[in-house]
């Protein structure tokens, strides 16, 4: 990949633009493995929860929530958005 020249005075500039523009990503990048890492954890304790109460079913209608074990000791949570909205959240 070819990089382009910058006016004189300004290569520090553009530098430290990018630099910042890289280390947000990377910090995300972060945060984001570790939000993956913590759901990972709560759904080990929601499926041993399940487990322990030997269900693999569970609807709370006043809040929409369903919670399914699929194969694999797999769980899976549903939050509906409202009442007339067709969208999921897992």
């Amino acid at each position: 990949m070819a990089s382009t020249k910058s006016l004189p005075g300004m290569e520090d500039e553009v530098v430290e633009e990018i630099r910042d523009a890289a280390l947000a990503l990377f910090d995300v990048r972060e945060e984001k493995k570790a939000l993956k890492k913590h759901e990972d954890e709560l759904a080990a304790t929601l499926l041993k929860i399940m487990n322990a109460h030997e269900t693999v079913y569970f609807y709370e209608p006043e809040r929409r929530i369903l919670v399914e074990i699929e194969e694999l000791e797999k769980v899976k949570v549903t939050l509906k958005k409202g009442k007339s909205s067709g969208e999921d959240e897992e």
